[in-house]
Order: structure tokens, then C-alpha cells, then sequence
């Protein structure tokens, strides 16, 4: 970190300044780096430009940036950080500067060893990459208060540098090998870095190079290793240096998609095919594929039946287990007659999950009185590997069973008939249903409320009717009793009488 320096205050505001602090002992900056720190003190709030200008010809200064600061709390110091992407970037013997449109309110004093140029009267702003000529400045003593804080350029860094293998019978002039990609931590090097290829082993730079930042083949590589020296580099002229590695081999049988992995169910069915094996060769086609080792693995490899190709099998009699063992690792070994290579299939095992009941809690109301076998509920049930799922009570049950419903993933709860619940003996029950695919299982509960019987009641009887002695038949209908019941039961009546042998009855079923 570097800082360059004024001292503090004194002085008044003027109108359209424009200083460049041309002061080499305590304003120069002295390597190349970003400005992400400005102090000042000024006289009174505003806004002014800090700069920086850089040496061109004789009395001529190109502006390279400017940061827009506002004083907010004039009479001390105070200081603004910029925020990295928006620092000036600096040079060794380039110089700050200050202007502002208005009136100036950066303090300084009349003392200092050397000169600064100074102007006034400049009231329009003032764009990067004008040019100044300040042959025309006043050239004073002065020491303004302001300063600024900055930092050399961090080395920009290669982050994609690996090693890039070619079949000798894929080298098309022209092909892009790799992209190599770059960062650099200092904001303002985006978009402004320079990647270059210094050199190469085996003559390398014969049969490579750098476009766009590709690596392209230029002219038919020979078999062998070769080592490009990469270097990106900012305007700083700090630089990254790295190995970028082409190996041109020998056309091997291939297996072109392994390494790989495939997930798949823990309940797969025995002898499944999980996966198809691509393997070619330019010379042997087909070849033949086997599994390498591994004799815990529960899978094999075999040929397709009715292809060319092989494939992954799932051992027969295996119970796959994702807790005990989450994946396996497979290697796949193939043959064209010469020689061999093997690849890794990574094979994952999905935990079977749980049907889920979709409907319960849930509750039904019976009255005390039911008596048939009765459909109450009927629960829904899904599953995400569609395995077949099984319903039933936790606890058994006298009164309740489960049984399928008419549709995949459904059970229905029944009632059996004449079970004389009594509401002020039990008035609830509690089924806890337990729903499985086998494996794993979801649980519920349905609850059963049994509603109090209401009795009936007369909607029309009177105190007294009168009946004459001398016109009454037996048989004969004297009143019509009529009675509400709230569940529409069938009601029976009876009729009692104070009077010992009273001459009058009543039907019991139709009043």
C-alpha cells in the first residue's frame, strides 16, 4: 500500500480550480496500482473531482481518472473508499489532481518545497483522456489537503490449466484443443488482460497456437507430451505464468461415455439393464466389454441381447440396501484383441421413498344406532416408484377392517353391522392405519364418533280430546297421534293409562 500525501489547512474557496499536483517528492506515485483511497479536509460541503494525470510531451498531461467526492462534514478530514471496478489505475510518475465546476472548497496552504500548477475558471467538467496543456497554469507553492492511498496491481491468475489428451487420429489443423480462462482480483483488469504462449517442449509452438485464448492445432502434432508455458499479464505488466499440457496418444479402444454415474431405485428388479456401454475402437469394432474385478459389486456386465453393444446388469438374488451402501463403483474393462482399457461407472443407489397417505387425519359420525356393514372412508395413497402399497390397521379391530378399493393406490375403512355402539359407553374410536410398499411405510389416523340417538317427539298431542260414550265403536280412530325423530328411525308407540281397564289402545307401528 502506498500513500501519497498534503498536509492540512487553511485557505479560501476559489471558482472553477483545476489543480495538478505536480509535487514529484510527495505526489508522484511511485509504481503502477488503483487509487482506492482519498482523505481531504475542506472548507465547506460540495462536490469536486480527485484525478489522476499522467505525463505526456512537455507541459502536457493526459487525465486518466477521476473519482467524484463529496465533502459532507467540511472542517475535518475525511475519507472516501472506492469500491474495487471503480479505482483509477496509476502508473509510476503519474499525478493527482482536483477540479471542481463551482467553487472550490479543498483547503491548502501557501508553503511547500515545490511547485503545483494551478488554474481557475474551468467551470465545465472534465472527461477522461482530455488532454492538458499547462504551460498556461499558474505555477505556485501550495500544499493542498488531500491525499490518496494506493495499492500495487495483484497478478492476474491462469484457473484453467490442466492437461488436454488427443487420439493421434483426431488432429485436425484447426482444432480447438482448450479455452484457457483467466481472473484477476483487481476489478478494473477485466477485459484488459493480455494472455500469451511464451514456449513449448518438443518443438510445441510448431504444432500449436494461441488464438482468442484457444489453444489451436497448427500443424500435425507427432505422438508425444507437450508443455505450453502460458502467461497472462495486466497493464501493470504483472503477470501469471502456468503449464497447459497436450498429450497426443496412441488410438486406444474407447470407452466414451465412462467415467459416469447413473442413479437407480434400491428396489431394481434382478437382471435389470441399468446401463449401455459405449465402446468403439477405429480399428476393432465391435469390442468386447467385461466387469473388472469387484466381486462385492452386485452388478455384471454382459452383451445386449440383439446388439453389438454391452451393458450393466444388476446381479440376481441381491437385496440393495441405500443405508448400508449409498453407491457402488463399477469398473468396466474393454477389449479390441491388442489392448485393453477400463473406466469407472459410479452407481447410485435412490432410497426408496415412502408412500404417503394423502388424506388422512380425517373423521366420520355414526349414530349409535347403525346397524349395516357400512363403507365410512376410503384413504388415497401415493407413491413415487409406484411400488404396490399395502394398508392396515396397527391395532386390531372387531368393529373396523380395511380392504382395496376399486382403484390402484386406494383402501377403504368399513363398519361391520350390529356392533350396539353405545354413545355414553364409547363415543370415539381411533384407528391408526399404517400404509407400506414394503419397505418403508406412512401412518395416519381416522377417527370414528359415534352420535348420541335422539329420541322422538309428539308434534301434535293435546292434553285431552272428548269421546261420546253413546257414539263410540270399538275400532274406532278417536285421535292421530303424529311424531317427529330426528334420525328418521322407525318408531314404535305404546299408550298407558291411569285408569285401570280403560277402553282405548294404540296401534304401535302406525300410530
Amino acid at each position: 500500500m502506498k500513500v501519497n500525501n498534503i498536509r492540512f489547512p487553511i485557505k479560501n474557496i476559489l471558482l472553477g480550480v483545476l489543480v495538478l499536483l505536480t509535487q514529484k517528492r510527495e505526489f508522484g506515485y511511485d509504481c503502477c496500482g488503483f487509487v482506492y483511497e482519498w482523505k481531504f479536509h475542506t472548507a465547506t460541503t460540495g462536490s469536486f473531482d480527485a484525478q489522476v494525470w499522467r505525463p505526456q510531451a512537455t507541459e502536457q498531461y493526459l487525465l486518466i481518472g477521476s473519482n467524484s467526492l463529496t465533502s459532507t462534514i467540511p472542517g475535518t478530514e475525511e475519507i472516501r473508499t472506492i469500491a474495487n471496478g471503480q479505482r483509477i489505475r496509476v502508473n509510476k510518475n503519474d499525478y493527482p489532481g482536483m477540479h471542481s465546476t463551482g467553487g472550490f472548497i479543498v483547503t491548502y496552504v501557501d508553503e511547500g518545497s515545490e511547485t503545483i500548477r494551478r488554474f481557475t475558471g474551468i467551470t465545465t467538467a472534465i472527461g477522461v483522456s482530455t488532454t492538458l496543456d499547462t504551460s498556461g497554469a499558474t505555477v505556485i507553492n501550495s500544499d493542498y489537503a488531500i491525499r490518496s492511498t494506493y495499492t500495487p496491481s495483484e497478478a492476474p491468475q491462469l484457473t484453467s490449466l490442466g492437461t488436454v489428451t488427443v487420439y493421434n487420429d483426431d488432429v485436425a489443423i484447426g482444432k480447438v484443443l482448450t479455452t484457457i480462462t483467466y481472473t484477476d482480483n483487481d476489478q478494473e483488469d477485466i477485459g484488459n488482460l493480455t494472455l500469451t504462449l511464451e514456449s513449448a517442449t518438443n518443438s510445441g509452438t510448431s504444432y500449436f497456437e494461441l488464438v482468442a485464448d484457444e489453444i489451436r492445432i497448427k500443424a500435425t502434432p507427432p505422438v508425444n507430451t507437450y508443455n505450453l508455458q502460458m502467461k497472462v499479464e495486466d497493464l501493470c505488466t504483472v503477470s501469471s505464468t502456468g503449464t497447459e499440457t497436450i498429450e497426443i496418444i496412441n488410438r486406444l479402444p474407447v470407452i466414451n461415455n465412462l467415467p459416469d454415474s447413473v442413479s437407480i431405485s434400491e428396489d431394481t428388479a434382478d437382471n435389470t439393464l441399468i446401463f449401455t456401454i459405449n465402446a468403439t475402437d477405429t480399428v476393432t469394432d465391435p469390442v468386447t466389454c467385461a466387469k473388472k474385478g469387484g466381486g462385492t459389486v452386485p452388478f455384471y456386465v454382459a452383451q445386449i441381447s440383439g446388439s453389438t453393444d454391452y451393458g450393466v446388469y444388476k446381479n440376481a438374488g441381491v437385496f440393495l440396501n441405500s443405508v448400508v451402501t449409498a453407491s457402488y463403483t463399477l469398473t468396466v474393462e474393454c477389449d479390441d484383441g491388442d489392448d485393453k482399457v477400463d473406466a469407472v461407472l459410479t452407481i447410485n443407489l435412490i432410497i426408496n421413498q415412502p408412500p404417503t397417505i394423502a388424506n388422512l387425519p380425517m373423521s366420520s359420525e355414526i349414530p349409535e344406532s347403525w346397524t349395516a356393514e357400512s363403507l365410512l372412508y376410503t384413504i388415497s395413497v401415493t407413491d413415487p416408484t409406484n411400488d404396490t402399497v399395502t394398508c392396515a390397521l396397527t391395532i386390531p379391530s372387531t368393529i373396523y377392517y380395511l380392504q382395496p378399493g376399486s382403484v390402484l393406490f386406494e383402501t377403504e375403512i368399513w363398519v361391520l353391522g350390529n356392533q350396539g355402539f353405545v354413545y355414553d359407553t364409547q363415543r370415539q374410536y381411533t384407528l391408526n392405519i399404517e400404509c407400506s410398499d414394503q419397505r418403508r411405510s406412512d401412518s395416519g389416523e381416522f377417527y370414528v364418533y359415534i352420535l348420541r340417538n335422539m329420541p322422538p317427539y309428539f308434534s301434535n298431542l293435546q292434553d285431552e280430546t272428548s269421546v261420546s260414550s253413546e257414539t263410540s265403536a270399538a275400532g274406532q280412530i278417536i285421535y292421530t297421534v303424529d311424531s317427529v325423530d330426528p334420525e328418521s328411525d322407525n318408531v314404535q308407540y305404546s299408550l298407558s293409562s291411569n285408569t285401570a281397564n280403560a277402553p282405548f289402545a294404540i296401534d304401535q307401528n302406525s300410530k
